[in-house]
């Protein structure tokens, strides 16, 4: 038995013996909340929720937030590049009030947030430390889409990102954990958070080429008892489709602390989301299924941990390679075979040819040597030949 798959087993035994012992998150309290519900005129907005004036032409609104029609939202708006330096990211700031820059208990921001585009939207959050550095979200790490009340959907920070993707309107949940010190920060301090006064915090977009695209926002808060767990597939990431018969292969879902930092394995729930072909399939074990001749592409897998009221999923991509028939790769042997056989010949004769040209050359320019070399071996040829026929009687 292959080694990984004895790793594998070794794995799925584990999860029968082992049980988290902790979750998803508790009970949470809001520290600072914005609904977007007290402001009545734009005027008003625009100087609480300012727009950087070096970034990218942005327009904040009050609007209404569909399914609720009477639930005020703030509606964002990218209408061009920077006119002067053609900057295409943009982004707008909230300064706290006093009574709200307390976040020492802080351990999660959470937003809601609606896009109604096909393509995914880029957003960033950072807040300020009064008289200290700029946090942000950092190059790596995990936040969470939260689209029915308890279901997590995990996703990955792409380089201080958020992702929402299109069609999107829900929760999105980013730890404390994931808080760094930018690069871009131009404040002095000790790279140390501290959450006892938080002057500001602000939302970024990060726009493409075609710049004009909205947004709406709503339901802004910063909680404390919130705890995270992360869910993570471990497997084969390319697949080769068999030449007969069916292969297996084994996938593992393993829970993370984020506190605590430890990792244990835990019985998932899987089902594959997309597929290049139906024919593969996927049992409650993790053991993914590939027949013969199925056809190759990505295929997303999905494991589902739940406890309690909680559900925490994660996705994995996979690219299954196409089946190659033995026919096939014999014909592609034969016509290598044959290459390297053409090759070979013609190096030979092109050496043959090169020593031949050299050869008599030499004999032209050296020709007493060449005739009493081949006088000379005229006579080697004839005393071996006396030899033999010596030996023959």
């Amino acid at each position: 038995m292959k080694p990984s798959r004895i790793m594998s087993l070794a794995l799925l035994l584990m999860v029968f013996f082992f049980t988290p012992a902790f979750q998803l998150r508790q009970d949470s309290k809001q520290i600072y909340y914005e609904d977007f519900e007290g402001f009545n005129r734009e005027n008003q907005l625009e100087r609480v929720f300012a727009v950087w004036e070096d970034g990218a032409v942005m327009e904040v609104s009050i609007a209404g937030l569909e399914p609720v029609q009477d639930n005020q939202s703030l509606f964002v708006r990218i209408l061009s590049p920077h006119p002067q330096t053609g900057v295409l990211n943009g982004s707008f700031y909230h300064v706290l009030a006093g009574s709200d820059r307390d976040w020492r208990t802080a351990s999660s921001i959470q937003f809601r947030v609606a896009n109604p585009e096909e393509d995914s939207l880029s957003l960033s959050f950072n807040f300020k430390e009064e008289y200290n550095e700029y946090w942000a979200v950092g190059e790596s790490g995990v936040y969470y889409l939260e689209q029915a009340e308890g279901a997590l959907l995990q996703r990955e920070i792409w380089y201080g990102n958020l992702l929402i993707p299109g069609r999107f309107d829900g929760i999105v949940q980013v730890p404390m954990y994931y808080f760094v010190v930018p690069e871009w920060n131009t404040a002095r301090g000790d790279e140390v958070l501290d959450l006892s006064r938080i002057e500001s915090y602000a939302f970024g977009v990060n726009a493409s080429s075609e710049v004009r695209r909205s947004f709406y926002l709503d339901d802004i808060q910063v909680l404390s008892g919130t705890e995270f767990a992360r869910l993570d597939i471990h497997g084969a990431a390319d697949i080769q489709a068999p030449f007969s018969g069916e292969h297996r292969e084994q996938f593992v879902a393993l829970l993370g602390d984020l506190a605590q930092g430890s990792v244990e394995p835990v019985a998932a729930a899987w089902e594959i989301l997309e597929s290049p072909d139906p024919a593969i399939h996927v049992d409650q074990e993790g053991w993914l299924m590939l027949p013969a001749g199925v056809q190759g592409g990505e295929l997303t897998l999905q494991a589902s941990w739940q406890k309690n009221d909680m559900v925490l999923a994660n996705t994995y991509r996979v690219v299954i390679h196409s089946t190659i028939s033995p026919v096939d790769r014999s014909s592609d042997s034969e016509s290598a075979a044959h290459t390297e056989t053409e090759e070979i010949s013609s190096d030979v004769d092109e050496d043959y040819e090169a020593f031949s040209r050299e050869f008599e050359v030499w004999a032209r320019e050296n020709r007493s040597q060449y005739v009493f070399l081949a006088v000379g071996a005229v006579l080697i040829v004839l005393f071996l030949l006396s030899v033999l026929q010596g030996k023959v009687k």
